[in-house]
């Protein structure tokens, strides 16, 4: 795992900085119980989808709504803050969100309403159906746009391959030299930069990259953009690839700040004292702490986010949790 750099409090400690989100109990435990239940787990979820989402039939998204309700869910709620204390309402309102690999839209429909536009793009030509439809359902399809694409490096096509873990599945973009993955689907594939020229967007403050192992091409076919507008991003890093992350970063000329949202306090070693501290808590405490270092990472980092240094965001102010 990448080591976090805490960052010093008011009383001089180093500790990382605890947001005040907490997942509920109910969800949190699921998400604890699921390598039991995956098989097994849609049944315990029926009717508990979220109601401002339609959803697919299937196993996939039953088991979709457990993840959006135990994972992604937090990471939206330190992103809404993040937006709003370093970017300010005024250029929300003004400027665009774009969701890369928008899947059902969750994303979009929750952060959507603080931007003046929405750009969703999947290369999963349902998922995309879905999300349009969940945009129109929740009032923003006027100022809404969804492409049906992979997000790469290039124009021109990829091949999509279809993951299932019991309820969970996903898509991915093979690797050329991957002959392992077997046979996917061909799907049209389009850089970042010349889509938003494209789709002629004035203003990007906001880019969330859900690309599974696609990361740094998507990156790399992204740079004119985030150099032009420095938006924050949010970045799904597959294991091992950090290191080449903050290097397509280093190359848009923009310095940036890499925080992790962790979820149970770092501090907290061992399963027990982790599960102990949550308990305590009410539910499982969400953090957020500065990534130090370019060692590559040992584990799949869920949420990265790359904040603008030029924003000078203060971490504490923004999520100013009483001391126990």
């Amino acid at each position: 795992m990448v080591k976090g750099r805490a960052v010093a409090g008011k009383d001089g400690a180093n500790k990382p900085i605890d947001t005040g989100l907490r997942v509920p109990f109910k969800v949190y435990w699921f998400k604890l119980l699921h390598p039991l239940l995956e098989r097994w787990g849609r049944f315990f979820l029926q009717g508990r989808q979220h109601r401002r989402y339609f959803v697919m039939p299937g196993d996939y998204v039953s088991g979709y709504t457990a993840k959006f309700g135990s994972f992604e869910a937090e990471e939206i709620a330190v992103a809404r803050q993040v937006c709003h204390a370093g970017l300010g309402t005024d250029r929300l309102a003004r400027s665009t969100m774009v969701d890369l690999g928008c899947h059902i839209g969750n994303y979009s429909v929750e952060l959507g309403p603080d931007f003046g536009g929405v750009v969703a793009v999947d290369a999963v030509q349902s998922y995309a159906h879905v999300a349009r439809a969940n945009l129109s359902w929740n009032g923003m399809e006027g100022k809404s746009t969804v492409v049906c694409a992979a997000i790469s490096d290039r124009e021109g096509e990829v091949r999509l391959h279809m993951e299932r873990h019991g309820n969970l599945g996903h898509a991915r973009v093979s690797q050329e030299a991957d002959t392992s993955q077997g046979a996917g689907t061909i799907v049209p594939a389009v850089s970042l930069d010349a889509l938003m020229q494209r789709l002629d967007v004035q203003d990007v403050s906001f880019i969330k990259f859900d690309i599974e192992g696609h990361e740094i091409a998507a990156l790399q076919g992204a740079l004119q953009t985030i150099r032009r507008h420095a938006p924050v991003i949010q970045v799904e890093v597959d294991k091992g690839n950090l290191p080449a992350v903050l290097n397509r970063m280093r190359q848009t000329g923009v310095a940036y700040e890499a925080w992790q949202v962790v979820r149970g306090d770092p501090a907290c070693r061992g399963g027990v004292s982790r599960l102990w501290s949550a308990a305590r808590a009410g539910g499982n405490p969400v953090f957020v702490q500065k990534l130090s270092g370019e060692a590559a990472n040992a584990r799949h980092l869920p949420c990265v986010l790359l904040v603008p240094e030029a924003l000078g965001l203060d971490w504490s102010a923004i999520f100013p949790v009483p001391v126990r």
